[in-house]
């Protein structure tokens, strides 16, 4: 059976492909039609480390939820001690929102008005999250060689590629 340190490294290893594939995204040197594996990767990175905590400082597997806000409380009353912003929480709502309910909104083509996911916003929520609960499951670890956060550090995201209406209105403007 999977113990806590391992469902930390495994969703360090989710938030990894996450923040890379959304890297080569946006330098142009992967093409998707969607991001939603980004948000299904960041999702389950999340839940795996909040359910690692969960898991240590219960004694008893993680609870069986994808539920994000939900874990993200429980995970409080085992060490996470982390105040969220106004960003934050709303980013995790959201994410919560995608890959915390089924039929998971992130997994399955749907269609209508696209939700912007604050996925630099999240990885960095990730990472703080990260940041505190590996001491807790790894203190010997930690003290010997230090926090692997300091030792991996996040891609080197460029500025979006997005443009703001007023821009593509003189993009526009600028060809005809």
């Amino acid at each position: 059976m999977t113990e806590p340190v391992g469902y930390l490294n495994s969703g360090w290893s989710y938030l990894r492909v996450a923040e890379h594939t959304y890297y080569c995204c946006e330098v142009g040197s992967l093409k998707l039609s969607f991001l939603d594996p980004v948000t299904t990767l960041v999702g389950h990175a999340i839940e795996l480390e909040l359910k690692s905590l969960i898991w240590h400082g219960s004694k008893c597997a993680a609870p069986f939820t994808h539920d994000l806000e939900a874990l993200f409380r429980q995970a409080r009353k085992y060490g996470l001690n982390m105040n969220l912003s106004s960003d934050d929480s709303d980013a995790l709502r959201l994410l919560s929102g995608e890959v915390g309910v089924a039929p998971y909104a992130s997994r399955y083509l749907k269609t209508g008005v696209a939700i912007r996911i604050p996925y630099l916003n999240l990885f960095e929520l990730a990472r703080r999250m990260f940041d505190q609960i590996e001491p807790i499951l790894l203190p010997d670890a930690v003290d010997k060689h230090g926090k692997r956060t300091l030792r991996e550090r996040i891609p080197n995201f460029p500025k979006s590629h997005s443009l703001t209406l007023e821009e593509a209105a003189e993009q526009l403007s600028s060809l005809i």
